[in-house]
């Protein structure tokens, strides 16, 4: 097996010093929060996409009406 690096031990070290339960939920946080942010940034993105595509659509309609 490779040697360690003292970085490495580390690490090793305070993974298994962590409570899996305290971990679970610190990886569940970080996915709720990821999943917020993409719901909400798709939710703005897709209400700015219906304005325009209404402010298009009401523009034809005005020059249909026009005609």
């Amino acid at each position: 097996m490779a040697k360690m690096t003292d970085e490495q031990r580390v690490f090793i070290e305070l993974v298994r010093d962590l409570d899996m339960p305290g971990f679970i939920l610190l990886i569940f946080y970080v996915y709720a929060l990821f999943t917020f942010y993409v719901v909400r940034r798709r939710r703005r993105n897709n209400a700015r996409i219906f304005r325009q595509l209404r402010k298009e659509m009401e523009e034809e309609l005005i020059e249909e009406t026009d005609e």
